[in-house]
């Protein structure tokens, strides 16, 4: 399917003290009455981040002055089909009013999904909910005192952790979920399982992950939607499966070369953005990326980056 049939829109998710602009659509527009992030049509000859100056400085006459790319998002509704080129806009000058008459809202991120947004914007909503950067504890780890203490300073450092410990027997994994659960729940660390949900449920953790291999065996969409489900993929037949399943989110490796796997092709940053653009997913860049390449991660469509042996030498 041609880009050319698809209506190129920017929007804005403006963020300011830990709330996020929204707007109303009139009641005679397409999804009148729904709330969205301001925005608008791309004009011809128009960069998106020319149009989203413009837009803001129409719709809500503010001056934007830092953004980055947060999400792009192809959906197709009865009416026509949009592609979404949504950014994050972090400071701004201006005092932000509905100069169109639309009502406008300041709202906690956490209360986003009290009001109702266009389908579109529901990747938008998932990508608020989740942070930078992605700590995986190692493959080969053991459990024993001083793994225990660099895994829970780990969590304490970094906002999301992913427990991957294929060397351990089940019931050491599940003693280790167990205990780093008690402390996520302090921290508010999001700790992701790569067991079942029965255990996400009981351990309270934010999340279930899928490796590869049990991605693509599965035939639904293993937890409910009250928690996260993210999975792993190398390719776009992986990615199909990711979204067959109704994955939330999507770690996509290896972007660059890696040490534990230097037979492994990698993709690059080009591959990387063009695969992430059709998954309509918040994609986590893995493989041989560490916190320094999170602003080349954003400009190409990543949600951020997460790591293995970069984020556990961090601590």
């Amino acid at each position: 399917m041609g880009k050319s049939e698809y209506i190129h829109v920017v929007a804005a998710v403006v963020i300011q003290n830990n709330r996020v602009l929204i707007a109303r659509r009139t009641g005679n527009v397409h999804q009148g009455g729904k709330w969205e992030f301001p925005g608008g049509k791309i004009e011809n000859d128009e960069s998106v981040t020319d149009a989203l100056v413009r837009e803001l400085k129409e719709e809500l006459g503010i001056k934007v002055t830092r953004f980055r790319p947060l999400i792009k998002i192809r959906h197709e509704y009865s009416e026509k089909k949009v592609l979404l080129d949504v950014w994050q806009v972090d400071e701004f000058q201006g005092e932000a009013v509905g100069k169109e008459g639309q009502p406008v809202a300041w709202v906690l991120r956490e209360t986003l999904d009290q009001y109702e947004f266009p389908e579109a914007n529901i990747p938008v909503l998932n990508a608020l909910e989740l942070p930078d950067y992605c700590a995986i504890t190692p493959v080969d780890m053991t459990l024993n005192s001083e793994v225990f203490s660099r895994v829970e300073e780990m969590i304490i450092n970094h906002p999301m952790v992913l427990l991957r410990t294929p060397l351990l027997a089940r019931g050491g994994y599940y003693e280790l979920a167990k205990k780093l659960a008690k402390i996520t729940s302090r921290c508010q660390t999001k700790l992701l399982l790569n067991s079942d949900a029965e255990s996400v449920y009981e351990f309270n953790a934010a999340g279930l992950h899928y490796s590869t291999r049990r991605l693509m065996s599965a035939v639904k969409r293993p937890i409910g939607k009250d928690k996260y489900f993210s999975a792993a993929c190398h390719n776009v037949k992986e990615l199909k499966q990711a979204i067959k399943i109704d994955a939330d989110f999507i770690f996509l490796s290896p972007v660059n070369q890696t040490l534990s796997h230097p037979q492994t092709e990698s993709m690059g940053w080009r591959q990387f953005a063009f695969l992430s653009e059709q998954v309509n997913r918040p994609v986590f860049a893995l493989g041989g990326v560490s916190r320094a390449d999170l602003l080349t991660a954003w400009e190409h469509g990543a949600q951020g980056v997460a790591g293995i042996s970069q984020f556990w030498k961090s601590n």
